[in-house]
């Protein structure tokens, strides 16, 4: 189906621009201020603001065996404007890595959105042959459990960035120790920054929590941008729909949006949630950090 959201008012960070979208085959075609000479079905878009769909993490749902429970879980995530899902099984060595990876697949085949599989694994799970499976097999993230600082110097850093020259992965330190004293996690925070930077380690420390959009730098170097997370040239058709009042209001609870659509389909609309399962398909990625600006490549590798 081809037709134009015409004039839509576009919220970018903080910024609300006006632009005109022609849409073919559930991507965008092509971006304009104005498409008044382009004779296609045009939707009215009045008092609507819109925005690229959000990409989430959920670091439990593949640990669902309630039916019941799975699906309440998708509906809120449809609820807060989710059309792409970022997923992580454990893989504690090499050799469960594909197992673990079919077993999530099966886990996901009835998702009503699109989802990426990354993968979690402790220090002593990662090793250049493991990051060297996680390129074959198109794994963009790596969730590294550490327990301890002593622990990150126990890892041959060197043989881990060999072993990503040709794919470069994220590496995304998670601290299981717990209590962590602001002290403590501070000095977890430096050590890692010294380390990545040292080894250009590909990171990013202020991961997004469970069901918070994915920041468009974290995006981009996923390699999920711009096929998700934007709406240009060649982008899927993900966008949510904000009412326009509700977007100038100030308030600290995030806002709702009134309407969201994974690729040119309509998955919410006000109260109503158009649950189809096995509509979402994997987004696999040839290569992250494929449009990260050279300003962003070039710099200290680790962001605040």
């Amino acid at each position: 189906m081809k037709y134009i959201l015409a004039d839509v008012k576009r919220k970018v960070d903080r910024e609300i621009q006006k632009k005109s979208y022609y849409i073919e085959n559930d991507s965008v075609s092509y971006v304009n201020e104005k498409m008044d000479k382009l004779k296609f079905t045009r939707l009215n878009m009045n008092g609507f603001t819109l925005a690229a769909g959000h990409i989430m993490n959920d670091f439990n749902l593949i640990n669902f065996n309630h039916k019941e429970a799975y699906k309440v879980r998708f509906k809120r995530l449809i609820e807060k404007g989710c059309t792409t899902i970022v997923t992580y099984p454990l893989v504690e060595n090499v050799d469960e890595l594909n197992k673990k990876l079919r077993l999530a697949r099966h886990q996901l085949i009835n998702s009503p959105i699109d989802f990426m599989i990354g993968i979690q694994t402790t220090l002593t799970g990662l090793t250049p042959l493991l990051i060297r499976k996680c390129r074959r097999e198109k794994v963009p993230i790596i969730r590294l459990n550490i327990n301890s600082i002593e622990d990150l110097y126990k890892v041959s850093w060197e043989r881990m960035k060999e072993a990503m020259i040709n794919y470069q992965l994220l590496i995304i330190p998670n601290w299981t120790e717990t209590p962590v004293t602001r002290k403590k996690e501070e000095k977890l925070v430096q050590v890692w920054g010294e380390l990545s930077n040292q080894y250009r380690i590909p990171t990013h420390l202020s991961f997004p929590d469970e069901h918070e959009p994915f920041p468009k730098v974290l995006s981009k170097k996923a390699g999920l941008y711009p096929r998700k997370s934007e709406l240009i040239v060649g982008s899927d058709v993900d966008y949510i729909l904000y009412q326009n009042d509700e977007v100038n209001k100030d308030s600290m609870v995030p806002i709702e949006p009134a309407v969201v659509v994974l690729r040119g389909k309509v998955i919410k609309a006000g109260e109503s949630i158009y649950y189809k399962p096995g509509f979402g398909r994997e987004v696999r990625i040839n290569v992250p950090r494929h449009f990260l600006p050279i300003s962003e490549a070039y710099k200290e590798v680790m962001d605040y």
